[in-house]
């Protein structure tokens, strides 16, 4: 059950246009917002109490603004979730004077006893998708002659050349550097601390393939003597998310693949080599935007508009099958011999077939598709068999994925669909793919329909030229001080720890600071 100051009523109130930036001091507000971070703020390397906790706002507009809810009042807001949509209501302003900041917005949130957070269901504000707000590296660099007091979230491929090292500081903490790259081949170095550098270990120590895209979210800029600019990690705000199947990463992934493509005409290859359906074959009636399909009844038959963006299945995409003609069922070993276990018969050989898991993108919506063998012919132009230097007897499955299969990254198609299920591994439905076109006018009419949708909230310039014009010399807490790092972390290395002041509030206080008529004073950013 929801607590009392987390609520699921206001679903009707209408909120649409509301921002940040338009918020005046007074103590009842009605805005929109997402949760995009929340974490326990503590004390102190060794008293690790919990001093706050703080919150990361992001209305439609794209304005960050910090929120803190004091620790006396965690038991009423408990049930605020990371990643939900919220209508907030009863909040008190205060300066955001440097002593912890968290955005560049000059003001902060305090949560107080008469504040109201009422729950909102992202169906109901379909153009509200994004949940970072990502610093380019370009944005980065504007920061070369300040040091930033707030949080930015960063995103890049993991530089898989580069050796994982982990050392430890003169207070025994770990710490690991490494290099993230852009999609134009930038790259910037990252210093991340404490668990995060064993998570960094646990993954690369797992089985993956393809680049590693990393989201950094909620660190910080960190110069360090004789280079440029980076990020490091904040100990208790940063959160890092490797490799998960969000849009966010995905739609990163595929911009980062297509620009180190060798682009060998790729639309003109795959339209002498791909199996084109007619361009009357295709009925208007029956097409579909991707983000309708989710809450469609039915969708057998249907056509949509898609650009393949990441393989999901980098090391499944091909499977040894049994060679009788009406029989697709996979082979496996049973001692020396093939065996198929659909036609209880042993096989002397078998037939590479095609199975593709893809992940496809339509606009900011993503869906996962199931292509097999048939249409995956057409789709690549030519059989599974034909792409045996990359198909491995011993475990009848591939030994890496082959080029052609990589080609794909990139194609815009018109897709058909057979049927819809939920994969029980992801919890996401999957939609099988029965046929495909490459209708350039068809393509394009439905594709302007997504880029009408299509929502830009982030203006990377606001937030970092209104904190490089400021008097950004203040202390920090949210790193290790540049003493507890090895030889070659000089002083200018990390921020300085921030000096946490001990407020002391009464309940008295609270209630009086509450009930103040606070008026006039506009928010910008």
């Amino acid at each position: 059950m929801d607590s009392p100051d987390v609520r699921n009523n206001g679903a009707n109130k209408d909120v649409s246009g509301r921002s940040c930036e338009e918020l005046t001091k007074q103590i009842c507000f009605n805005f929109l917002v997402r949760v995009t971070r929340k974490w326990n703020a503590l004390f102190g390397e060794k008293n690790r109490a919990v001093k706050s906790i703080e919150m990361i706002f992001l209305d439609e507009k794209g304005t960050t603004i910090q929120a803190t809810i004091p620790i006396r009042l965690s038991h009423r807001f408990n049930t605020i979730e990371e990643g939900s949509i919220y209508v907030v209501n009863h909040l008190e302003v205060k300066e955001n004077d440097g002593k912890y900041r968290i955005t560049a917005h000059p003001y902060r949130f305090e949560l107080t006893v008469f504040t109201k957070m009422q729950h909102r269901e992202q169906k109901q504000h379909p153009s509200f998708v994004t949940r970072f707000k990502f610093a380019s590296f370009a944005d980065i660099q504007k920061m070369q002659n300040c040091e930033s007091p707030f949080l930015i979230d960063v995103i890049g491929a993991y530089d898989l050349g580069q050796e994982f090292k982990k050392q430890k500081t003169q207070r025994d903490a770990w710490y690991t550097d490494f290099h993230l790259a852009n999609v134009e081949g930038q790259t910037i170095l990252c210093t991340l601390y404490g668990e995060l550098v064993l998570e960094v270990e646990r993954f690369l120590a797992t089985s993956f393939s393809g680049p590693v895209i990393s989201i950094i979210q909620a660190c910080h800029t960190n110069k360090r003597y004789g280079e440029k600019i980076g990020v490091a990690s904040s100990w208790d705000a940063t959160k890092l998310i490797l490799n998960e199947h969000i849009p966010a990463i995905e739609d990163f992934r595929c911009r980062f693949l297509n620009s180190r493509q060798t682009m060998k005409s790729i639309g003109s290859e795959a339209t002498s080599s791909c199996v084109t359906l007619r361009d009357d074959s295709i009925d208007v009636g029956f097409t579909m935007p991707l983000f309708d399909l989710d809450s469609a009844k039915e969708v057998k038959g249907c056509w949509f508009y898609a650009e393949i963006c990441s393989i999901l299945s980098l090391k499944n995409w091909a499977y040894l099958g049994c060679s009788t003609k009406s029989c697709l069922k996979k082979l496996k070993y049973e001692g020396a011999s093939l065996y198929c276990h659909s036609c209880k018969d042993v096989k002397q050989t078998g037939i590479w077939r095609y199975m593709l898991k893809l992940m496809v993108k339509h606009g900011q919506h993503f869906a996962e598709v199931v292509i097999w063998d048939d249409v995956s012919n057409k789709l690549i132009g030519k059989p599974a068999d034909d792409l045996s230097d990359s198909l491995n007897m011993e475990t009848l499955s591939p030994s890496d994925v082959h080029n052609d299969v990589l080609d794909l990254i990139g194609r815009e198609l018109i897709f058909k669909v057979g049927n819809r299920k939920v994969n029980t591994l992801t919890n996401e439905k999957e939609y099988t793919i029965v046929a495909f076109s490459e209708n350039a006018d068809k393509i394009k009419e439905l594709k302007d329909v997504v880029q009408e949708e299509v929502v830009e909230v982030y203006n990377s310039d606001s937030d970092l030229d209104l904190l490089c014009d400021e008097d950004t010399n203040v202390e920090s807490n949210m790193t290790p001080s540049s003493q507890e790092i090895e030889s070659h972390h000089t002083p200018e290395s990390v921020l300085s720890k921030r000096h946490v002041t001990d407020e002391n509030e009464s309940d008295e206080m609270e209630q009086s600071s509450a009930k103040k008529k606070l008026k006039g004073v506009k928010i910008e950013m």
